[in-house]
């Protein structure tokens, strides 16, 4: 029951604000005349992380690097990680830091694919992990990592890749990128 009241509360608050008396429609829904309707991609850089080599120990022997996993990715705020990795497998892998404060979707995995997090601390991902980074502070993080939640459904249903194998479900980034969301106004 409360479940239902809290999805309720963020289905209003992510499609009317707070205190909006004035509405318009759009490609998504109704939403407050304020807000615009862009492209996920025209407010974010989306870039992937990387694995370092499993075969070098160097890579991973007493890492100190927090390195996320999709299957970390809960819809929560990630304060620490399983695996570490160390400043030689970030350098010899498409592994990069990414800061406190980045949301993250998994982009594969049975399971996970469409799972957000918020990084709590600076962190490197693997290639299965999206890192959603705000152009010039276009966006609050926790409301779009909302927003995800809230329609995941339709992420799944428009951006999933029918052709993938069974049991392996992939989120293009290219296609992420093009994922039209609600911007309310920051002034």
């Amino acid at each position: 029951r409360i479940k239902r009241l809290k999805k309720g509360l963020m289905q209003e608050l992510l499609t009317r604000g707070i205190g909006h008396k004035e509405f318009k429609d759009t490609k998504i829904g109704r939403i407050p005349k304020e807000w615009k309707v862009v492209k996920l991609g025209e407010i974010a850089k989306l870039e992937t992380g990387g694995t370092p080599s499993r075969q070098k120990a160097e890579y991973w022997t007493n890492g100190t690097i927090p390195w996320v996993k999709s299957g970390e990715l809960n819809d929560e705020i990630i304060s620490d990680t399983e695996e570490k990795i160390t400043e030689l497998g970030l350098k010899h892998s498409n592994a990069k830091i990414f800061p406190k404060g980045t949301l993250l979707i998994a982009l594969y995995g049975r399971g996970t694919v469409s799972k957000t997090g918020i990084l709590g601390i600076d962190a490197a991902t693997n290639q299965a992990v999206c890192a959603i980074i705000p152009k010039n502070n276009t966006f609050i993080p926790r409301f779009v990592q909302q927003y995800l939640i809230y329609c995941r459904k339709r992420i799944l249903n428009q951006l999933v890749n029918p052709s993938s194998d069974v049991g392996r479900t992939n989120i293009y980034v290219s296609s992420l990128s093009l994922l039209r969301i609600p911007v309310p106004s920051l002034l």
